[in-house]
């Protein structure tokens, strides 16, 4: 198809012939107006169809250019799935078609017009700062790609090198460190619940606490990946994302973990062993370790399972995440060497471990008493 044919096709209204013998259609602009165009002979008014396009090509506004990196990233693998569901996600949060930021040419956009959006959305949708790193991936990401394809010469790298935004912009989400994990007396009164009702759903819950595995690695384990009495393969996950052909959200398991530090092998404690020879012995023979009327249990279920044993041992429910933040809470405490930390949890540094995995999960009495024991003169 040459290219005249093919922009004349993208053009949405009709090009008529008038009882003047001048030919007619209609030009919509970002701006939402909607122009009534009239030339001389049908050649004329489909050129001029033609030019407004190549023109939209050539200076393409922000969601255009959006579609067509996140594109690229998808071509070459660049990112998953399902980090291309999130990006898709939150791009149609932030910049939605109704926004007006999202009809300027990135290559007429100023400081000024740009600084005003970040502010405004941070506002509006109460933005956390780690909210806001995401606005600024992406709006970053589309500027780069614009500049390099020759779209606009502005230099996004110097505009954030240049943003000053004060903390009090963002929004502060105060957590309960309570909720963000179990504590000693919850961690135990929920294993022995799992143990009491055995099914492989409580089972894989149970283990987790000895293993700290993300819930997706959990439920993505097979039979090969576990070396009895010695330690649990990691090398595979789950994951979630919107597959755009089918048009809907689809579950499946990759053969690759999380992240590179995410494969590993983890050793876990020797009465835990008990409880996964039991796993093994109600699904000796599935493709995977956790499975049900032949199919896998999923990261959901295993959340389903977890908050349904909450509520029944009385304490408030939690996500299988609260599950992996006290394993890493517990190593921590216990005073393991922080290179067998990271290769436990999968993680790069051990500042993620400590700024997200390290919180307080003994109880108000040990508490005391380690404030008495510390606090003598």
């Amino acid at each position: 198809m040459n290219k005249r044919k093919e922009l004349l096709e993208k053009h949405p209204h009709k090009i008529w012939e008038g009882k003047d013998g001048k030919w007619y259609t209609y030009i919509h602009y970002e701006s939402g107006e909607r122009a009534l165009k009239k030339r001389g002979t049908k050649d004329e008014i489909e050129t001029l169809v033609i030019q407004y396009y190549q023109e939209q090509e050539q200076h393409p506004c922000f969601r255009e250019v959006y579609a067509k990196w996140i594109l690229e990233k998808e071509e070459f693998g660049e990112v998953g799935e399902n980090t291309i569901t999130r990006y898709d996600n939150d791009f149609e949060r932030f910049f939605p078609k109704i926004e007006p930021f999202c009809k300027i040419r990135l290559c007429d956009m100023t400081d000024s017009e740009l600084e005003r959006f970040i502010k405004k959305t941070i506002k509006e949708k109460g933005l956390t700062y780690k909210s806001y790193a995401m606005l600024r991936l992406i709006i970053n990401g589309v500027f780069k790609f614009a500049k390099r394809e020759g779209y606009t010469n502005y230099s996004i790298s110097t505009f954030f090198k240049d943003l000053s935004l004060p903390s009090n912009i963002f929004k502060k989400r105060v957590k309960n460190p309570e909720m963000e994990v179990f504590n000693e007396v919850e961690s135990r009164k929920v294993i022995e619940y799992c143990l009491d009702n055995p099914t492989l759903e409580n089972l894989g819950i149970a283990v987790n606490f000895y293993s700290g595995l993300r819930v997706g690695e959990l439920s993505a384990l097979k039979h090969s990946d576990i070396n009895i009495g010695n330690y649990i393969n990691v090398h595979r996950t789950e994951i979630v994302y919107k597959d755009k052909s089918l048009g809907k959200r689809v579950t499946v398991v990759k053969e690759y973990p999380k992240t590179d530090a995410g494969d590993r092998k983890v050793i876990i404690p020797d009465e835990a062993w008990n409880i996964m020879r039991m796993i093994i012995s109600r699904n000796p023979t599935g493709e995977y370790l956790f499975m049900r009327n032949g199919k896998r249990i999923t990261e959901r279920m295993f959340n389903y399972y977890l908050k349904a044993a909450c509520k029944k041992v009385g304490i408030a429910p939690r996500s299988t995440h609260k599950v992996r933040k006290t394993y890493g809470s517990k190593l921590l405490q216990n005073n393991v060497d922080s290179a067998i930390v990271l290769k436990q949890i999968g993680h790069k540094n051990i500042s993620t471990t400590h700024g997200y995995y390290h919180y307080d999960i003994t109880t108000d009495g040990t508490r005391k008493k380690l404030i008495n024991g510390a606090i003598v003169y």
